[in-house]
């Protein structure tokens, strides 16, 4: 089995099971159960999460300046952790604005998952393949990259969270 054929092997294993996990309970809310909540351990995962994407792409589309990968990462970042605040306002709730601490005190809105990764991918992979594609060596191989660096720190964030932040319906 190729290289590429592997990873993306791996990312639709992992997109499915992300996607056949959820459930849905009626007439409930959402408890914290654990003293830490997601967006307790939220400067720890951007810290890993741009270091890690900075670093993966930067080897693997060998580009020669960290801050030339580095920024576009930052923004992609940024944009996709304002995005479920955004959606939220947007599409959920738009009776009433929330500030960004009534968000998360509000609920497991931030809990990575499915539709988070999801999120995170149509926020980052254009900005950062914007940014990048004339400093790539192959541009297929910078799309490929974002794309299983992504799914990885995203996986990885998730389960972070799982074993920190433990909460109930």
């Amino acid at each position: 089995m190729s290289k590429n054929n592997f990873c993306m092997s791996l990312c639709t294993t992992i997109f499915l099971l992300f996607s056949f996990t959820i459930t849905a309970l009626a007439n409930s809310s959402w408890r914290w159960i654990s003293e830490s909540r997601p967006y307790d351990v939220l400067p720890f995962v951007i810290v890993f999460t741009l270091f890690a994407e900075t670093y993966t792409i930067k080897h693997y589309c060998r580009i020669i300046k960290t801050d030339r990968v580095f920024i576009p990462v930052f923004i992609g970042n940024i944009i996709s952790y304002f995005m479920p605040y955004a959606v939220d306002i947007l599409l959920v709730r738009s009776e009433h604005i929330y500030t960004l601490s009534e968000f998360w005190q509000r609920g497991h809105f931030y809990t990575v998952g499915t539709v988070y990764l999801f999120m995170t991918l149509v926020a980052e992979i254009p900005v950062v393949y914007a940014f990048l594609k004339k400093k790539a060596t192959d541009s297929k191989t910078l799309v490929r990259v974002i794309l299983a660096v992504n799914v990885l720190t995203t996986v990885l964030v998730a389960l972070t969270e799982r074993i920190i932040c433990r909460g109930r319906w």
